[in-house]
Order: C-alpha cells, then sequence, then structure tokens
C-alpha cells in the first residue's frame, strides 16, 4: 500500500463561520457511550495527496448515504504543483457548489494523483448533492470536537505525523513538533481507550497490512487526548446539513458605510460574518440573492446595524 498524505493548513479567516456559538449550550458528551453514527465504506487513496476529498466525502456520506465519487472534489481543491489541499476548500466546495456520485463520475482505480486532478462532473450534476454550510471548530479541545461528532455526525480535521509514523491504530502518537506532513481525516466516533479520551477516524488507507500477528484489516485511527493537547491537530471542520434550523440573512450594517454580510441565527445565538466586496459575497455565500444578470441584489439587504 503507498500511503500519501495531502492535508495542507488552512490560512485564518475571520470569514469562517464558527462552530462554538452553536455548540455552547451542547450537552456534556458521555464518554462511556460513543456517537452511534455507522463507520462508511473502505476507501484507499492509493498513491494520490486526496485525504482531504476522501474525509470530506466520508462525512458526506454519513448525512445522505449517497456514494461520492472523490475525484471530483479533489480536482476541484487541489494545489498545484505539488497537490493536496486545504480542509476548508473541500467543506466550501461542499456548500457552493456541491459534488457528484460515482454514479455520475466514477473514480479511477487505482486513485494516482494525475488521474485525481481530472473531473468531468458538471454543476448540474453536483447542485442536487450541497451542504447549508460548514462551521470551524475554533478550539483544539477533545471534548468539543466530540460534542461536534455526536451533534452534527462528524468532523473533519488535519494532523501531523511523524517521519516514521505506524498505522497501527491503537499506537498513533503525535509528533514533537510541527511537521509536513498534515493528513486530513473524518472523525465519526468516540469512545474511552484504557480510560483514555479517544477519537475515532476512518481511515483513507483502507486495506490489509502486515502486523506482528499477521495480515489485519486496516480501517480506522484511534486519535487520543494527547494529540489534541499536544497542538498537532488542526482546523477541525463540522457540516451544518440543510434540514439544520439555521437561519441565515444577507444583511447591511448600516454602522460601517458600504459593507454588506450575512447574519447567521440559531437556537443559541447570532454570528455576523462581514464581506469586503461583491466577489467575496458571491464566492463565499451561496445564500445572497442575485439578480438576473448574476450580480448581488443589495438591495434585499435587511438593514441592521452592529
Amino acid at each position: 500500500m503507498n500511503f500519501s498524505l495531502g492535508a495542507l493548513k488552512d490560512k485564518e479567516d475571520l470569514r469562517d463561520f464558527k462552530a462554538e456559538p452553536i455548540l455552547a449550550a451542547a450537552a456534556p458528551v458521555d464518554w462511556d457511550y460513543g456517537a452511534g453514527l455507522i463507520e462508511p465504506f473502505d476507501e484507499n487513496q492509493d498513491g494520490s495527496s486526496s485525504c482531504t476529498a476522501q474525509a470530506w466525502s466520508y462525512y458526506f456520506w454519513q448525512l445522505t448515504r449517497n456514494d461520492y465519487t472523490r475525484r471530483d472534489l479533489y480536482a476541484r481543491i487541489f494545489v498545484p504543483p505539488v497537490g493536496g489541499a486545504y480542509i476548508r476548500d473541500g467543506g466550501l466546495k461542499l456548500v457552493n457548489e456541491g459534488i457528484t456520485t460515482r454514479n455520475e463520475v466514477a473514480d479511477p482505480v487505482p486513485q494516482t494523483e494525475t488521474e485525481m486532478r481530472t473531473t468531468t462532473g458538471t454543476p448540474q450534476q453536483r447542485a442536487s448533492d450541497l451542504a447549508l454550510n460548514s462551521f470551524l471548530i475554533d478550539t483544539q479541545n477533545i471534548d468539543t470536537v466530540a460534542a461536534a461528532i455526536r451533534d452534527y455526525k462528524g468532523v473533519v480535521f488535519g494532523l501531523y505525523l511523524k517521519s516514521d509514523y505506524s498505522l497501527d491504530p491503537d499506537n498513533l502518537e503525535p509528533p514533537a513538533t510541527v511537521t509536513n506532513l498534515g493528513h486530513a481525516l473524518y472523525l465519526f466516533d468516540y469512545h474511552l481507550h484504557n480510560g483514555v479520551k479517544c477519537t475515532i477516524a476512518k481511515s483513507s488507507w483502507c486495506g490489509l497490512i502486515n502486523t506482528p500477528n499477521g495480515q489485519e484489516r486496516h480501517h480506522i485511527h484511534h486519535i487520543k487526548e494527547n494529540y489534541y493537547s499536544s497542538g498537532m491537530t488542526f482546523n477541525p471542520w463540522t457540516l451544518i446539513p440543510k434540514e439544520n434550523q439555521i437561519m441565515i440573512e444577507f444583511v447591511k450594517n448600516e454602522s460601517k458605510p458600504g459593507e454588506y454580510g450575512l447574519l447567521v441565527t440559531s437556537s443559541v445565538g447570532t454570528q455576523y460574518i462581514p464581506a469586503s466586496n461583491e466577489v467575496d459575497l458571491k464566492a463565499r455565500f451561496p445564500q445572497v440573492p442575485l439578480k438576473p444578470n448574476g450580480s448581488v441584489d443589495f438591495a434585499l439587504a435587511r438593514k441592521i446595524s452592529l
């Protein structure tokens, strides 16, 4: 098996929706019980650097049970020339453009880097599979991440690996310092691992591996609390499905002339996200109303003062 990586740490962006206002009212996680989610089917990214697309596709499958192609997402987010992708970009593509199923676009076998960088998916095919929005968990606290797994059916995040990392799911240890080996994973469960808080990630390197006990199926990673406390995880994101009761309004901030943005309201709080210009509004926020010519209809913004 080839164990390629490919996750890049997101650059800070003040426009990111934050999950903490929503999770603040969440009940504490009972570590004696897991999230109760179904483990996704095994996937193998082979020699490609498509782990970010793999992780987001696992997550969206958990929400919809549709079988999504990995290449259609990776082909739209990979960073040339080396490859790999920013974790934020995968979630934004699911929100703004959607993704195709494998009935529409097949994944290559094996999933080579070259083949994974091309797709025949169309906007029309993707439009039927959209998420409402993606929220950043602005903390490395394992309890907050576990609450998001439970309440939003998963988390996509990145971690740094040692140069000699092992695939042994019980013994994945963080490096002493940040490395250039970033890997994206989908977290779908949590438990107490010999008394230690532990999240469970679905591997994108699934297959048979050689162990001291012979060949065994590799399909998950155990990410224990020390990985979070060491600072060797990064950019945990959660998806908000369409049916979630969150109101998103297009608003004009009259306290700052010319400033527009979105007001996101849930049962536990409100968050205002400004946009710098019309291009930014259209690129970041699919909820913004457009005129027939494709420009933003600013007249429909509700006036507020912040």
